[in-house]
């Protein structure tokens, strides 16, 4: 897992407790833990283009695969330079929906309608945290 990866599985963790009580279906989890931040167009902390520019420099090197990856999954390549902040909400968003099936949990029922108690977060933060170990 290369360091955007990490970076984008970390940030799941910290977010999937704001999921707590909250239901849907595991194939959805991760529009639901960046929901807010796909309605706004920039991820939390990241509201400057300035912070957002510093982000996609920071991780160039592993850019390019997720960007092939976002356009084979919506025939759009995304520019960096468009728009920093939304360039960011699509790249995360679209990494966050493959990365989270780093959770054996949420694999196991990605077809299936959840309520996200607190030992299912615990569950899928454990096995996240397991695969950036």
């Amino acid at each position: 897992m290369n360091a955007l990866e990490k970076w984008i599985v970390e940030d799941m963790i910290d977010r999937l407790d704001n999921v707590e009580e909250l239901g849907g279906y595991v194939c959805d989890l991760a529009y639901l833990l960046y929901e807010e931040d796909n309605y706004n167009g920039v991820i939390t902390c990241y509201a400057c283009y300035s912070d957002a520019k510093e982000w996609i420099e920071q991780f160039w090197g592993e850019l390019k695969e997720e960007m092939e990856d976002y356009q084979f999954n919506f025939s759009e390549y995304p520019n960096p330079f468009e728009n920093e902040c939304i360039f960011m909400v699509k790249i995360v968003l679209n990494a966050a929906s493959r990365l989270i099936t780093e959770s054996a949990w949420v694999q196991e029922n990605w077809n299936e309608e959840v309520e996200y108690t607190e030992e299912v977060i615990k569950q899928i933060k454990a096995e996240l945290k397991e695969a950036i170990a």
